[in-house]
Formats: structure tokens, C-alpha cells, sequence
């Protein structure tokens, strides 16, 4: 079963938001302890002043129990995007 949530904030061409998926569909391979995979996204747009439409994003991603295995832990993921409109 997948589940997924999304909620965001738009002022200008500046966003924010959160997003949240679960998971439990895992195939099972093996004996490793498995549970459903978490996600937690969150994000802020930003436009870039270089060129316009071009647009950033700082991305922080926080993954519990990622492969379903439980065993792992929580790993935080950061990321960066950008974004050329023409």
C-alpha cells in the first residue's frame, strides 16, 4: 500500500513545502528485517537573479528505513535543483 501527502506554500515565484510518502511494498528476498520505506521532502524555491527564468531550489530529504530494510536507519538526503524556463 503506498500513501502520499504533499503540502506547499507559494508566495511569488518563492515556494515552499513538505512531502511525505510510505511504502510497504517490498519484495521479500531474503531475511533482512523489513518494514515500509518513509519519505520526508522538504523544499524552498528560489528564482536566480543571473538569468531570468532560471530557478533554484534547495532539496532535504529524510529516508526511514530505506530499501524497507529496518536495520538501516534514517538517511538524510540534501539536494539541489535548478530550474531554466525559455
Amino acid at each position: 500500500m503506498n500513501r502520499y501527502l504533499c503540502a506547499g506554500l507559494q508566495a511569488r515565484l518563492e515556494r515552499v513545502g513538505v512531502d511525505w510518502t510510505s511504502s510497504s511494498e517490498a519484495l521479500v528476498l531474503s531475511n533482512l528485517s523489513y518494514g515500509p520505506e518513509e519519505i520526508i521532502e522538504s523544499y524552498y524555491n528560489f528564482p536566480i537573479p543571473i538569468e531570468r527564468g532560471l530557478y533554484g531550489a534547495l532539496d532535504l530529504q529524510v529516508i526511514n528505513d530505506p530499501g524497507y530494510n529496518r536495520d538501516r536507519g534514517a538517511v538524510l538526503v540534501p539536494g539541489l535543483r535548478l530550474h531554466l524556463e525559455f
